[in-house]
């Protein structure tokens, strides 16, 4: 009998593509007092202390000043007994004839405080000697008024000590800052980067005096490993002056990087609080709120993971238009190809885009043609066949302006080739791949709030995002705000 014929040999299996794991990262910044008080909520103090009556408690840091530098409405209140002061001081502060109200020795911008004997208010008047802390040798005298009947403000300064506090009016606030890091991605990340920036503008004699600083704090981060969806903070204590109007900005930047840091792709994140200092009573708090459609908080939104070439059949893909070069191009497709012809793109002029299989076969076939329409630089257009297929496993896309050609795109889109959300091709870019969607229509609410001591008028709104700033005064419902609204 006839053998049957040899099979032929079964073919392997085609590898699945080698996804790039890629991280993503969150990290939010939270301020508050020791009363777990917003620090955008907390109000500058009255700036006099002699209110008619009794002060039972003052605050002071030493400055290491003369008595030239004394600002104040009390006279004759300073002597210097040499003309330097010392860096680390003794400071003893007594009542007239002897008793010690304070005694300890302080570094300049070191503060503390004086209070009565046994709980009693302070005495009408208190002496501050200043000596050196190395030699005890005296250098400087001060007396000050503490009786509630002669001016006494927040800020004055009498010789090398300056006044912060008095009973409860207090400028200086201590304050916690908590960066809460969350890994947002699919894949686990290791933290190896945390830098807290600090920014202080304020003005002195009518000049705008800007401080800026820049700190490691990888240091202070306990669990640098985390897994998908895991989070920890990082906090730090820091003092917020009330009494100094300026603007106080802290910005966080967090890297981490994948598990295989030569294959992974490394990310990164940042952060802004900003503290407004405003003495002049009218102070004002704007929160923001952020929904998806069906009401979720944008913080819950889940981010898609990016690989779209997952092995299986692409149905539907959509791109933004940015009418850039082949220049622009980033992608891992070493295949796809990207020629810019009669002079390439101008931004500035509405385009065709025609993207159907390539090789390009018979015109006219529906389910070869996958876009044909004018599109505007930034607005999306989406490929899919109109009867329901798959999309090609090659696509061919060509723009053109003033009915010539200027761009020519070549890529894949089988599913098996390397295929990533945020992927540029010439002047398009990847949005989303079937049910993953790097777009999501949001609604953003900016709830404005009166936290100041008097009544105010809200005079101006301007959303800031990505560069770009929009004017919403027109936006706001009732522009006239009083206290507590």
């Amino acid at each position: 009998p006839t053998e049957p014929p040899t099979e032929p040999p079964t073919e392997p299996p085609t590898e699945p593509p080698t996804i790039q794991p890629r991280c993503l990262v969150n990290v939010e910044i939270e301020c508050v007092d020791n009363e777990e008080t917003d620090c955008n909520s907390l109000q500058s103090p009255p700036n006099q202390c002699a209110t008619g009556g009794e002060i039972g408690e003052v605050t002071f840091t030493y400055l290491g000043t003369s008595c030239v530098k004394s600002a104040n409405n009390q006279d004759g209140n300073c002597e210097d007994l040499e003309s330097d002061l010392p860096e680390t001081a003794k400071v003893s502060c007594l009542i007239p004839g002897g008793e010690i109200l304070y005694s300890g020795t302080k570094s300049i911008n070191e503060s503390f405080s004086v209070t009565g004997l046994r709980s009693a208010p302070l005495p009408a008047m208190i002496i501050c000697e200043i000596s050196d802390a190395a030699d005890d040798k005296l250098k400087q005298i001060v007396q000050i008024n503490t009786s509630g009947n002669e001016s006494l403000s927040l800020l004055d300064i009498y010789g090398s000590l300056q006044l912060y506090g008095c009973n409860q009016q207090n400028c200086l606030v201590p304050i916690t800052y908590t960066y809460e890091i969350e890994n947002i991605g699919t894949e686990p990340m290791i933290i190896d980067f945390l830098e807290r920036t600090s920014r202080i503008v304020f003005k002195i004699n009518g000049e705008t005096v800007t401080d800026e600083s820049s700190q490691d704090r990888l240091g202070l981060v306990i669990d640098r490993d985390l897994n998908p969806q895991e989070k920890t903070t990082v906090s730090e204590n820091a003092v917020l002056n009330l009494c100094l109007k300026g603007t106080y900005d802290t910005d966080v930047t967090v890297k981490a990087d994948p598990p295989d840091p030569p294959l992974g792709i490394p990310c990164e994140a940042q952060d802004d609080y900003s503290i407004t200092v405003d003495q002049s009573g009218c102070k004002i708090d704007v929160d923001i709120t952020c929904v998806d459609n069906e009401g979720k908080s944008c913080a819950d939104i889940v981010v898609p993971t990016g690989q779209c070439s997952n092995g299986e059949q692409i149905d539907i893909l959509t791109f933004t238009y940015q009418g850039g070069s082949c220049s622009d191009a980033a992608n891992t497709q070493e295949q796809s190809t990207c020629e810019n012809v009669n002079g390439g793109i101008n931004s500035s002029n509405e385009s065709r885009i025609r993207c159907e299989k390539f090789p390009i076969s018979e015109i006219g076939i529906g389910d070869e043609l996958y876009f044909d329409g004018s599109v505007s630089v930034n607005e999306e257009i989406t490929l899919r066949s109109s009867v329901g297929l798959p999309l090609s496993n090659e696509m061919i896309c060509m723009i053109f302006q003033n009915n010539q050609k200027r761009q020519e795109l070549i890529f894949f889109t089988s599913g098996i080739e390397d295929l990533y959300l945020k992927d540029v091709f010439g002047s398009l870019t990847l949005e989303s791949c079937d049910e993953k969607d790097c777009l999501v229509p949001v609604t953003y609410t900016y709830i404005l709030n009166n936290v100041g001591q008097s009544a105010m008028e809200v005079t101006e709104a301007v959303r800031i995002r990505g560069g770009s700033s929009e004017d919403l005064i027109d936006q706001v419902a009732d522009k006239t705000l009083e206290v507590g609204e």
